[in-house]
């Protein structure tokens, strides 16, 4: 999903209108390069079906923060079967991804530390995760490198001010966020991460 709308963009850069199609492919081709610089999706979302590799230890970190919710967290067994486990009773998890298994019952004393199998895939995880609004800043961040792309929104070939006479041309331009930009998506991503 976008993080800005046609109408936002319309509104963004002071004009009456601006194709639909093509706003809408920029705005989301601008919104994924801008997960792409977090290193994470910044809209709240639902990962189903992820699978995580075990470590041997006792923590695992799901990928995407905030974690705000876990639907369901299953253990593949040396059999192949996935067993369901119990937030508070098999593992405990918080905001930032990590899930710690929990001791299997109270004999601290003859029991091992527990630990998630070292193998790969072999958690299975449900979870929301991400923040429910974006920012302004971020929609701001959208928005402005989403009208620097926009092919010449008025459809002008040519203007002419007084004595001066501009000629516009198609000018081809990948996604690149400015200073401010970077620093705006370097700070979301941090606040994700702290």
């Amino acid at each position: 999903m976008a993080y800005a709308t046609a109408a936002d963009l319309c509104s963004f850069m002071q004009v009456p209108s601006v194709d639909t199609a093509t706003a809408e492919l920029i705005l989301q081709g601008v919104s994924d390069a801008m997960d792409e610089w977090a290193g994470q999706t910044l809209a709240q979302a639902d990962v189903t079906g992820i699978l995580v590799d075990g470590n041997g230890s006792a923590e695992v970190l799901l990928p995407g923060v905030p974690v705000n919710s876990i639907a369901s967290i299953e253990l593949l067994g040396a059999d192949g079967t996935w067993t369901l486990l119990t937030a508070g009773v098999d593992f405990d998890w918080d905001t930032s991804g990590v899930l710690r298994r929990r001791w299997p019952r109270q004999d601290y004393a003859t029991d091992l530390a527990p630990s998630w199998p070292n193998r790969l895939q072999c958690i299975r995880a449900a979870y929301n995760r991400g923040t429910g609004g974006l920012s302004k800043k971020l929609q701001f961040v959208c928005l402005g490198a989403s009208a620097r792309l926009m092919p010449n929104p008025m459809g002008l070939i040519s203007e002419q001010i007084g004595g001066m006479q501009l000629r516009y041309g198609a000018k081809v331009a990948g996604i690149e966020f400015t200073a401010i930009e970077q620093r705006i998506l370097d700070r979301a991503s941090d606040s994700f991460l702290a």
